[in-house]
């Protein structure tokens, strides 16, 4: 949903009109957020203080050897959800304590993804789609084999593999 100017767009996958109608309608329904709900989880760090200090230091350290300018440190939470907890109530609420220009809401019935970020991922204009993601990539080279080296450091690198499915 673009906020900016009030306009959205709503992806079903459907072997037929039929199928997407119904899908549609499904997401609608299940799109009505409840009145007043702020359902807010207990978030776990899966990151302790100490070692996300480490990380912290060891930025700071590529910084002052000129190897990068900047960095995202980002961290996994996790929380036990009650019976009952409406994501959809949770990404409103989460949306008016945080100011992100960019996110977003998928209901797929059984899997629900709420998601803010300060970077856009996907633009639309013209029947084009660009896509332009920070995180899990590297810069490509005009060297082959470097290119080939990156590639492999991105396949086998857990945390780039998650963003990009992510």
């Amino acid at each position: 949903f673009d906020h900016a100017h009030d306009f959205g767009w709503l992806v079903i996958y459907a072997e037929n009109r039929k199928l997407a109608d119904e899908k549609h309608k499904r997401f609608i329904q299940k799109s009505i957020p409840p009145r007043n709900s702020t359902e807010t989880p207990v978030w776990r760090f899966k990151t302790s203080k100490e070692e996300y200090k480490k990380q912290i230091e060891q930025v700071i350290e590529y910084i002052r050897a000129g190897d990068l300018f900047q960095a995202n440190l980002s961290q996994k939470f996790e929380a036990e959800l009650e019976e009952g907890f409406d994501p959809y109530a949770h990404y409103l609420h989460f949306r008016k304590i945080n100011a992100a220009p960019f996110g977003g809401y998928m209901n797929f019935g059984d899997m629900q993804i709420a998601s803010t970020s300060p970077e856009s991922f996907l633009s639309v204009k013209d029947r084009h789609v660009v896509t332009r993601p920070i995180k899990g990539t590297m810069p490509r080279s005009i060297d082959t084999q470097t290119d080939l080296i990156n590639r492999d450091k991105l396949e086998k690198s857990t945390k780039d593999r998650a963003e990009n499915i992510m």
